[in-house]
């Protein structure tokens, strides 16, 4: 009976110390929030109530442009001086109710709508088609919230997600990684990101480890360019409703819809 004790003890005690180490074996360390180093709030630039959807940095000034929604395309400088604006309806900007804002090299903009996306080249004060997203049709509805150009390899990245409103809700029925070619916007491919549970609000290109970053809520998430995720994902503290960002070198900009604040924070890797 002794002997029974003890070795019932002992196989106890093994448990214990194996559970144990098991446990420290399968946990997973999570990086720490990424922290702000600056902000500029959207009420300071003196334009109202402003609803800014999409940010993307300029590539020869540095600046920012903020596309705001009925207003158009306001410049504001890192410090956040407000520099320039297009305004909907001038220029050539026709009123369209664009969503997402990138800029491409030679300075021009490339804008997207729900269903198909535009450039813009404020120099000439000229506005194409530039692509069309998979359409939908009635009960679904379409929404694209995010476009990024990788100028290297000449793609345009959007994030298109599609909705059922047949039973007076949204159901999210399909979601999209999709590719168009950056020169003439022909379509060259479509990852299905369903399973991914990720409905992006705004794309940057990753070009220092390829692939895109995908902006949603308060997290970066990393898709690889064929529309995996890599595992490679980033809290940013202070956001809370992410609706776009921007690299700039070390630097990347969010902009928060909750609050009206654009965010610069180091860039993932960098920190």
């Amino acid at each position: 009976m002794h002997i029974t004790r003890l070795g019932r003890s002992l196989f106890a005690a093994l448990t214990a110390v194996a559970t144990v180490v098991a446990s420290a074996g399968c946990s997973q360390e999570t990086d720490p929030p990424i922290q702000p180093v600056a902000q500029i709030s959207l009420a300071s630039l003196g334009q109202g109530d402003l609803v800014a959807t999409g940010v993307a940095r300029h590539p020869k000034t540095g600046n920012l442009w903020l596309l705001a929604r009925g207003v158009g395309l306001l410049e504001v400088s890192p410090d956040g001086k407000l520099v320039s604006q297009i305004k909907l309806g001038t220029h050539g900007l026709d009123n369209v109710l664009y969503n997402d804002v990138a800029i491409r090299a030679d300075g021009s903009f490339a804008l997207t709508a729900n269903g198909e996306g535009y450039k813009y080249d404020p120099r000439t004060e000229q506005l194409e088609f530039y692509f069309c997203l998979v359409p939908s049709f009635e009960p679904i509805v379409m929404e694209n919230d995010a476009i990024a150009i990788d100028e290297v390899t000449g793609r345009i990245f959007v994030a298109p997600a599609y909705y059922d409103t047949s039973e007076g809700t949204r159901r999210l029925t399909r979601a999209l990684l999709a590719q168009y070619a950056i020169t003439d916007g022909a379509p060259l491919v479509e990852n299905d990101v369903m399973d991914t549970g990720v409905i992006a609000k705004g794309l940057v290109f990753d070009l220092a480890g390829g692939g895109v970053w995908a902006l949603q809520g308060s997290q970066l998430v990393h898709f690889t360019g064929g529309g995996k995720l890599d595992g490679r994902t980033q809290e940013l503290a202070g956001i809370e409703d992410g609706a776009g960002i921007a690299f700039d070198g070390d630097t990347m900009w969010v902009l928060d819809a909750h609050d009206g604040e654009l965010r610069s924070f180091p860039r993932p890797g960098t920190n």
